[in-house]
Formats: structure tokens, sequence, C-alpha cells
């Protein structure tokens, strides 16, 4: 895959990947059978924690039982040992790329019947407030901290929307 251009992660087990999960990951590619654990447990923590996050899971030999609950999982698809990177591009272009529906979705889910638009304004609130507090009330310099000018926050501050 880093022929392909992509940066590679790799972790030996299922402790190994929910560690390289806290990094922008946008493909997984997991063994059915890790060891002891199961990539069934990765795909399912995956879709919980970052549902835009695309995972395949590959596998010598897989049961009906382990095919479904892969694909319970969110798991885009199953693919065979041995895996060449040419099969695995192919297996991700044809994945179709998610809609604004099912973003709009996605997103509802991870944060609640709030819409995008409610919970950015929301964080925006929650990020002037805590720099005035930090700064003592001082426009001037909760403006430097939040990385705007002291006029946008004043208008911001003005129209309710901080």
């Amino acid at each position: 895959m880093t022929s392909a251009g992509a940066e590679v992660l790799a972790a030996a087990n299922l402790g190994e990947a929910r560690q390289l999960l806290e990094q922008k990951v946008d493909v997984i590619v997991t063994d059915i059978h890790l060891g002891r654990e199961s990539g069934v447990t990765l795909a399912r923590e995956v879709s919980h924690r970052l549902p835009v996050v695309l995972v395949f899971a590959i596998t010598g030999h897989t049961s009906f039982e382990e095919a479904f609950a892969l694909g319970r999982a969110g798991v885009e698809a199953i693919l065979k040992k041995p895996l060449t990177v040419a099969e695995l591009v192919v297996a991700m272009d044809e994945v179709e790329p998610p809609n604004a529906e099912q973003l709009d979705r996605t997103v509802r889910q991870m944060v609640g019947s709030k819409t995008l638009n409610e919970v950015l304004d929301r964080v925006r609130r929650s990020m002037v407030a805590e720099a005035l507090a930090r700064t003592d009330q001082t426009k001037a310099h909760a403006a430097a901290e939040l990385g705007i000018s002291r006029q946008h926050l004043q208008k911001l501050l003005e129209r309710g929307q901080a």
C-alpha cells in the first residue's frame, strides 16, 4: 500500500490496533483472527467510535457466523488470503462514498439529535466562554487565544453566537 501512496500503520494485536485508532485513520484492514482476540471486536469498536472509517476483514477461512458478525459490525468486505495490494485497492474502489444524508445521519448518531450547525454553535460558544474565562474577560486576549481578531469576537458576541 505504501507504493500506492498510502501511509501504513501496523498492529500485532487488538491492543495495538486500539492505540493506532487515536491517529487519523481512513481504512482498516484486519485479520478476522487476532490470536486470542477477534477482528469482529475491532470492527465493532471502529463502527461505534469512527463510523466513517472503512473496515475490511481478511481471512484464510471463515464460518457463516463470523461472516454474519462481521457484516453486522460494519465490515465493508471480507477478503480471502493471500491478498494482493491490487485486490485490496479494487475492494476499496468498489465501496461507495457516503452521501450527504448518510454523513448527516452518522454525525447525528455521534453527537445526538442536534444538527451539525447546532453542534458547531455549541462548540463555538464553549470555546469563547473558556477563552474569556482564562483571560479574565479581556476580549483582545481571548481573541488572540482563539486565533481570531478582536472585532470578529465582538461580532460573535453581539450576534449571540458566542
